[in-house]
């Protein structure tokens, strides 16, 4: 029960900083990952560069990979 509002809790927070932008899907995503606290920010950064990709990418790759396990 807790991880289902653990998700609901993640998916208000994706609407609610999307809802009222109306760029493409990957600006979105990069909005979001810049309203992230400086520290998580720092961390995913790092963890993109590691792996040669972008922030963008990889948000992306674990977005599909979460929806892919929960909501299949």
């Amino acid at each position: 029960m807790r991880q289902a509002g653990q998700i609901a809790d993640v998916e208000a927070y994706i609407k609610q900083s999307t809802a009222s932008l109306s760029a493409a899907p990957e600006e979105r995503l990069r909005r979001l990952i810049v309203q992230l606290p400086d520290s998580n920010y720092r961390r995913f950064k790092q963890l993109a560069a590691e792996q040669g990709v972008t922030m963008s990418e990889l948000c992306r790759a674990w977005v599909e990979e979460a929806l892919a396990e929960h909501f299949d």
